[in-house]
């Protein structure tokens, strides 16, 4: 978990760098479309993280919930629940 939020924050202070290097080495009459293209970049990363973790922890959620099903349904000891599926 660290080195997720070590990567996350590079990713931010990135962001933030470009933000302003874009600012000092573009010409005035590119800088907007710059600014602009950066700024969409950075924006469609959240939206798409936004989106896509709930799908992901939902998938983990069901497939968890599955296998517990299937375990329990497979199970043919006869050790009086000293196999652990009872």
């Amino acid at each position: 978990m660290l080195i997720v939020a070590a990567t996350a924050g590079l990713g931010g202070g990135n962001f933030a760098s470009s933000m302003a290097n874009i600012s000092f080495f573009y010409p005035n009459r590119m800088k907007g479309w710059a600014l602009g293209l950066n700024a969409a970049g950075g924006n469609i990363g959240v939206s798409s993280l936004q989106f896509l973790t709930p799908i992901v922890i939902g998938f983990g959620w069901v497939n968890f919930i599955w296998l517990r099903l299937r375990v329990r349904r497979d199970c043919t000891c006869r050790t009086r629940g000293l196999c652990g599926c009872h």
